[in-house]
């Protein structure tokens, strides 16, 4: 099942990847970080060609300080699953770098875009790639 071979730091990797920096528009100024230490709300996630879920086959919350992030996630379809995960992360303008705690998840890259309150994210980990959707609480 392809949900479940997604979790761990591929759902977390994208999720953090909101916790990252507004570039001004100005190509010359340099790119300047943006706080988003707080909670996030999970609106979906999908990973390509699949279609995506969310509430209520999927729920989740997203907690993020400076560096360090920590993610709850409930799955109900196709068969209940649960992740927990927390770890360190690095972003660019438009770029992260994302470590689990559990060595065994490795190391996630993606993407992100940021509007208003709600994030999207686009991360590959292990050869998986994940989108998820966050609204910030």
């Amino acid at each position: 099942m392809w949900y479940r071979r997604m979790f761990g730091l591929v759902v977390v990797g994208a999720a953090v990847a909101g916790a990252a920096v507004a570039c001004k528009k100005d190509s010359t100024a340099p790119c300047l970080p943006k706080d988003l230490s707080g909670s996030w709300a999970l609106l979906g996630l999908t990973e390509p060609p699949n279609p995506p879920i969310g509430p209520p086959s999927a729920t989740g919350t997203l907690t993020l300080t400076a560096t360090r992030y920590k993610v709850h996630i409930d799955i109900t379809i196709p068969s209940p699953t649960t992740v927990d995960d927390s770890g360190a992360y690095h972003v660019t303008c438009t770029a992260i770098d994302e470590t689990s705690d559990n060595v065994s998840n490795g190391q996630a890259t993606g993407s992100y875009t940021l509007s208003h309150d709600t994030l999207t994210v686009n991360v590959t980990s292990q050869a998986v790639n994940v989108i998820t959707v966050w609204k910030k609480q």
